[in-house]
């Protein structure tokens, strides 16, 4: 793979991991301004009809379902309704709250958003100003529990999304190094990538469920009172879009790691050292010198023909013998 293909091959899943991230953006920033309450809300309360239902529908809805105190928590409710009028819906969100109007075209006008805080969760009793007619104790069971189990799980559920955000960071910043070819930057890349998908998943999980609880709670107990509930496709449509770009992200990464880690093609070279024990020299040996291999074992040594000019150096298993002195006896010279 060229450095381009390399190039590609990497910033396919740093760009999907950007993806990611502005999904979890997209997710905090829901119901923190009016103009960002309109779609990305987990659950939108609405009360336009408030106490519209007639007594006797109540009554005996209430009584299908077993809802104890129904008479004192209605009647708070057409309490506090009379004096301060409450609005139309309530949009709730990771850190806050929205709230306003609807109009007569069916047009939803944000006109406040309470202060973003950790640890957030919508409390009806507070926020309805009915905290001072003890209707706290007379809450319907099902309805009770549920807050409780949304109060509860509030906290973690913001404690896991931070460590997405934070973990989805470092992994695109990771993934940049490992853009440059550097195969470790890849396998960071991939431990943060199943972090960051391990948490978004957890909050993606955590939210709808306790969502959905919440808003089934509502239609049930509190629709008698004309208080209807309903989720927010868009703002959980954000939330598994990103544990989808996480988990491909992961995928990707964890297949760069195990199948296209890069092999060596050249041949290492050769270093002096290396090269000085392969070479020969020649040592005297009484008068004629030799080639002495230094490496072991010894290459086999071939003879070569005698020069006629200059001097002339032979192998070792060639030695030249002495020749006959001039003048020698020759016994089977003939004249």
């Amino acid at each position: 793979m060229g450095q381009f293909g390399q190039l590609v091959w990497r910033g396919f899943p740093c760009a999907l991991t950007i993806g990611s991230l502005i999904c979890l953006v997209v997710v905090g920033i829901g119901c923190t301004r009016a103009h960002k309450a309109e779609d990305f809300y987990f659950l939108r309360i609405e009360l336009q009809n408030l106490t519209a239902t007639p007594r006797s529908m109540i009554d005996t809805t209430l009584k299908h379902f077993d809802i104890t105190h129904s008479d004192k928590f209605i009647q708070a409710l057409d309490e506090v309704n009379s004096t301060t009028t409450l609005n139309d819906f309530f949009s709730i969100g990771l850190w806050s709250y929205c709230t306003g109007n609807i109009t007569d075209n069916g047009t939803y006008n944000t006109t406040y958003c309470s202060r973003p805080r950790g640890g957030f969760w919508f409390n009806p009793i507070d926020t309805w100003g009915l905290n001072g007619t003890n209707t706290n104790d007379f809450l319907p069971g099902k309805l009770k529990k549920s807050l409780d189990m949304y109060r509860n799980a509030s906290l973690w559920m913001a404690i896991i999304y931070l460590i997405a955000v934070i973990a989805t960071v470092l992994e695109i910043m990771t993934g940049l190094i490992a853009v440059g070819g550097n195969r470790l930057g890849s396998c960071f890349a991939w431990l943060l990538a199943g972090v960051s998908l391990l948490f978004t998943t957890a909050m993606a999980i955590a939210s709808t469920a306790i969502f959905a609880t919440l808003v089934t709670t509502i239609r049930i107990v509190l629709k008698p009172y004309g208080i209807t509930g309903h989720m927010g496709r868009h703002m959980y449509a954000a939330t598994w879009l990103a544990v989808v770009l996480s988990l491909l992200t992961s995928a990707l990464w964890l297949l760069d790691c195990c199948c296209c880690s890069r092999h060596r093609t050249t041949p290492r070279p050769i270093t002096a050292d290396h090269q000085q024990s392969y070479r020969y020299r020649s040592v005297p040996l009484k008068g004629v010198t030799a080639p002495q291999d230094t490496s072991y074992p010894p290459p086999m040594v071939l003879a070569s023909p005698p020069s006629l000019q200059g001097s002339y150096q032979y192998p070792m298993h060639q030695i030249p013998t002495p020749s006959s002195p001039v003048g020698a006896y020759e016994p089977y010279k003939h004249v």
